[in-house]
């Protein structure tokens, strides 16, 4: 996707996080007083970019699969869902598939583009180094070089093609690490997770807005973006089998590139 393209979708997503009138109180859950994301959850659902799990439960330690992040991130940048192609793009998920328009656009973008062998991945929980990826391509900031500055103890087993994702992520304040030191790159990212990272996300681009007020001209990569206030986001503690969640380095690369 070209830089111009990009940047007219991150001054809607902008627009939109900056215009949302404070209507939390309109959404409420049973389930995410004690959530470290309950303020985000709330914000994001109340915009429609979210969704709970029925019987007023939002599930916050649940897992969220990749056909459901494409939904989260179409809805969040505010992505043309109605020019779908006539025949799908992934194997997996067909026209009549609940995610068909969401996954049809975020492809489109350029942000998600599938395994590499025809498939996007539905039903595969979205790992959290999967997530760092799809968030820093979709800022559209120039990551290279970036994991050089990689100081978490299971650093080696980032999958390379997430290595200058994830450290961007760090750097601006998207996402961190274990407070023992690790990242669990291959960890099922939480619910609670991705709401709290997307409400990150939709800050920097507030940022990058008001750092570059030109938004109709091609701008080159910011890589400079002061980072939102550093909020811990436990990474699960459970080690989850790399081969099933695109972890370790070597192991499933072709997750989200």
């Amino acid at each position: 996707m070209n830089k111009t393209k990009i940047i007219r979708i991150l001054t809607t997503a902008a627009l939109l996080s900056s215009c949302a009138l404070p209507v939390y109180a309109l959404t409420t859950f049973s389930d995410i007083d004690n959530s470290f994301a309950k303020d985000a959850i709330l914000k994001l659902t109340s915009e429609g970019i979210l969704n709970g799990k029925g019987n007023g439960k939002f599930d916050p330690t649940g897992k969220i699969s990749r056909q459901d992040f494409a939904i989260v991130l179409a809805k969040a940048l505010n992505l043309d869902t109605t020019n779908v192609p006539a025949k799908a793009t992934f194997s997996d998920i067909p026209p009549n598939h609940y995610a068909f328009k969401y996954a049809e656009a975020v492809a489109r973008a350029g942000l998600i583009k599938g395994q590499g062998n025809g498939q996007f991945g539905n039903g595969q929980n979205l790992s959290r180094q999967d997530m760092a990826v799809i968030f820093i391509r979709a800022l559209g900031v120039d990551a290279t070089g970036k994991a050089a500055s990689l100081r978490f103890r299971d650093a080696a087993s980032i999958s390379d093609y997430a290595k200058d994702a994830v450290a961007m992520a760090v750097e601006l304040g998207l996402l961190v690490g274990n407070s023992d030191g690790t990242f669990n790159p291959g960890g099922n990212a939480e619910r609670q997770a991705v709401a709290l990272v997307a409400s990150k996300f939709l800050r920097v681009v507030e940022a990058q807005k008001k750092q570059n007020p030109i938004q109709n001209q091609p701008q080159p990569p910011n890589t400079s973006i002061p980072a939102p206030e550093q909020t811990e986001i436990p990474a699960p503690t459970q080690n989850n089998n790399s081969s099933s969640n695109g972890g370790g380095a070597g192991t499933n690369n072709y997750l989200s590139t």
